[in-house]
């Protein structure tokens, strides 16, 4: 029981050690106080900078999502809507896209990791009136 143990507490500490192999998900409040959603919907619409935005709205927080080294544009758009979806937003507005450089390695090991280009979507995620 106990080499079950501390090979799951290995694998673990493994895990956190990996920098860059995962999307970075950046959320900046934009409200006073946490939001709290009573029902989550699951359909988030997404405006893309220039689009008319024809609907009163309440801004919730700005979104950002850096895809993982591998990821592609409908991968990072996907990882963008779930964030939305947890944050309470129904949709993402003034959505752009960029490019960020990021490192891909292991923490706390002597070695560097290498850097790569990440695919980014960020935007206000809104809750409409």
């Amino acid at each position: 029981m106990t080499k079950k143990n501390i090979a799951i507490a290995g694998l673990i500490a493994f895990s956190y050690s990996c920098i860059g192999y995962y999307p970075k998900e950046v959320f900046t409040s934009l409200q006073d106080e946490p939001i709290t959603c009573k029902k989550k919907d699951s359909i988030v619409a997404l405006y893309f900078e220039g689009e008319p935005i024809n609907f009163e709205y309440e801004k919730v927080g700005l979104i950002e999502i850096q895809g993982a080294n591998y990821d592609n544009d409908s991968q990072v758009i996907s990882d963008l809507k779930k964030l939305a979806i947890a944050k309470c937003c129904d949709a993402v507005i003034g959505i752009r896209k960029g490019s960020v450089e990021r490192e891909e390695g292991l923490a706390f090991v002597g070695e560097e990791g290498f850097t790569y280009k990440s695919i980014t979507y960020y935007g206000i995620g809104i809750r409409r009136n």
